[in-house]
């Protein structure tokens, strides 16, 4: 089992929006288990949702100044938002003044195995938006 925790964009977790994290560490393989909590360590510590999702992909990822390593230059904005952030050069600036550029770390998508909650999520990975348009799965 995978556990996160989650300091920003606890709703968007919370309400299953977000389906992914960028982490400096490899933190699990496909087919794991997640859990996903916030305040973990803390007595103010909870599950942000009851049942628990699973890793559908875990790859290495490099931010760039303008780009993010796999990701087509036009689907970038969209790979942020689905990180949680509003743009690119937010969340661009979030790993610039927190890790700096470049950044290589990893990425962690998870879905509910009862849902389509990662259907945009697998679009948007450096692997697959190279290879497949966001419109082929209800983004437009």
């Amino acid at each position: 089992m995978v556990a996160f925790n989650f300091t920003q964009f606890v709703d968007k977790v919370e309400n299953r929006t977000k389906c992914r994290t960028i982490r400096k560490t490899k933190r699990g393989d496909v087919g794991q288990s997640v859990q996903l909590y916030t305040g973990m360590r803390t007595k103010a510590c909870r599950k942000l949702v009851e049942e628990d999702a699973q890793l559908i992909i875990v790859e290495p990822i490099t931010i760039f100044v303008d780009e993010i390593s796999g990701v087509s230059w036009w689907n970038r904005h969209r790979f942020a938002q689905l990180d949680g952030f509003e743009t690119f050069q937010e969340f661009r600036e979030f790993f610039k003044s927190t890790y700096g550029l470049p950044f290589s770390g990893w990425l962690h998508v998870w879905y509910w195995p009862e849902g389509e909650d990662a259907a945009a999520d697998i679009a948007a990975s450096p692997r697959s938006a190279s290879r497949q348009t966001l419109s082929g799965h209800g983004d437009g």
